[in-house]
């Protein structure tokens, strides 16, 4: 998981963003060993814990508030909102040792995706085989290339 934000992150940089810094609320905030050094050291970001446990909830009600004009913009109604508690700075050492042994993605996921596709090639036979599934089926859930 920590991977993909930083997938994630990556693809945002690459398009442009200037990032120095994410925020992580809910269960996963609250476990020192996954904001501090699980997310910060992966990402490279400083990680800031806000208050508000309900991420969906607080993002809907900085929507509202800049939807009903309480706010001229997002990043506004943003900082009204969200009350960041602590942070967690990434340490160099261990992100340089992340940034070392990381398999680079870009080839892995065409690999990836040839595994996937061939199993789904097995399940469609399976399910021909077993269940009379037709490969229609297969095609609208995204498991073959047919």
């Amino acid at each position: 998981m920590a991977f993909a934000l930083r997938d994630s992150i990556e693809a945002a940089k690459a398009a442009g963003a200037v990032l120095s810094s994410t925020k992580i609320c809910g269960g996963g905030a609250k476990v020192t060993l996954w904001r501090s050094y699980i997310i910060a050291n992966v990402t490279g970001l400083t990680v800031e814990r806000v208050e508000s446990e309900q991420g969906p909830a607080l993002g809907v009600t900085m929507l509202a508030r800049w939807v009903v004009r309480l706010f001229r913009r997002v990043d506004s109604a943003a900082k009204a909102v969200v009350r960041v508690t602590d942070k967690t700075l990434p340490d160099a050492e261990i992100l340089s040792q992340y940034e070392k042994n990381t398999i680079n993605s870009d080839s892995c996921i065409p690999r990836l995706k040839r595994a996937v596709l061939r199993i789904a090639g097995l399940q469609e036979s399976c399910g021909r085989f077993f269940f009379g599934i037709n490969s229609d089926f297969f095609k609208k859930v995204g498991l073959s290339e047919k």
